[in-house]
């Protein structure tokens, strides 16, 4: 790493995080998970403004050498590809990678709480996230398939009830996120200051009831959906590169295509109705971004 490019990457690093402004909707997300989300998993790549003023040559040579070590690291390729070659391509660029161990992580709570950003917009957008199982933990399909029935798509719950019987947003949603040290679920949906508080509060009252009263019907099309999903995804080399690794860190092993799909079909409903009974006790972590005088919960 060279002095001469410090500068550059700095100014680019510092725009990157300023746009956010321009993007409320983004702005609220990465808030919402910067709250929830326990320490350090808070952090984004894009940093924060007194990190990157301050930030000097030896500190990120020193960084870079302390984190970027072999150690669990995961390649993961998927293509028209010759296996022999790529190992070899492989054991060349990284055969004398080498470095200590990581220290073990040690996980703080988050504050939570709602938080409210006051933006020059004509929108308020609003992001909600709560506790959710781990990648490695057993629930954690069963958990994807309920929150499918919640958020997943235009058949889904928050967007029947929010968008289209009381026509409060245009987009709303709902995903699992995380990885093998936690676990969340995150909404996300924008709409006009006058219609905030009710939207939040329909919002609100969809989560817990989907915790209560999801149907066999609505299961079964959430599979369904999951598997067309799924199949799709495999058509994209880099999806399928991408749930490679994840299988790898999480299972230590890959599964095919069709045992990942296997893994969904066979979930009982009792299954995915018990992965979504903890919402209705959630107390999720809100975020909301709009003008001085929207807050809903002023």
């Amino acid at each position: 790493m060279d002095q001469v490019d410090l500068e550059p990457i700095r100014s680019l690093c510092q725009q990157s995080l300023a746009s956010l402004e321009d993007d409320p909707q983004e702005e609220a997300l990465l808030h919402v998970l910067h709250q929830h989300r326990p320490r350090p998993l808070h952090r984004t790549g894009l940093g924060t403004p007194e990190a990157l003023a301050t930030l000097s040559i030896d500190t990120l040579r020193a960084a870079w050498k302390d984190r970027m070590q072999p150690r669990g690291a995961v390649i993961a390729i998927a293509g028209h590809i010759d296996p022999d070659d790529i190992i070899q391509h492989v054991e060349q660029q990284f055969g004398d990678w080498t470095g200590p161990p990581g220290a073990p992580m040690s996980l703080e709570p988050g504050p939570c709480g709602r938080t409210y950003i006051e933006r020059p917009s004509q929108q308020v957008h609003l992001a909600l996230a709560i506790n959710a199982p781990t990648a490695a933990d057993d629930a954690y399909e069963a958990t994807r398939l309920a929150v499918w029935v919640l958020g997943g798509g235009s058949s889904s719950r928050l967007f029947l009830d929010v968008r289209q019987r009381r026509g409060l947003c245009y987009g709303i949603g709902a995903r699992w996120g995380g990885g093998t040290h936690d676990g969340f679920i995150q909404i996300t949906t924008g709409t006009t200051p006058d219609r905030v508080r009710e939207t939040l509060d329909t919002t609100l009252n969809t989560l817990v009831s989907t915790a209560t009263d999801i149907t066999l019907e609505e299961i079964d099309r959430a599979k369904l959906q999951f598997r067309s999903g799924m199949v799709r995804s495999g058509e994209s080399t880099r999806a399928r590169a991408a749930a490679m690794a994840r299988d790898a860190i999480v299972l230590g092993r890959v599964r095919s295509l069709p045992e990942r799909i296997a893994a969904m079909e066979v979930l009982e409903p009792e299954a995915v109705m018990a992965a979504a009974a903890p919402w209705a006790d959630a107390t999720p972590t809100i975020v909301g971004v709009g003008p001085a005088d929207a807050c809903p919960w002023a």
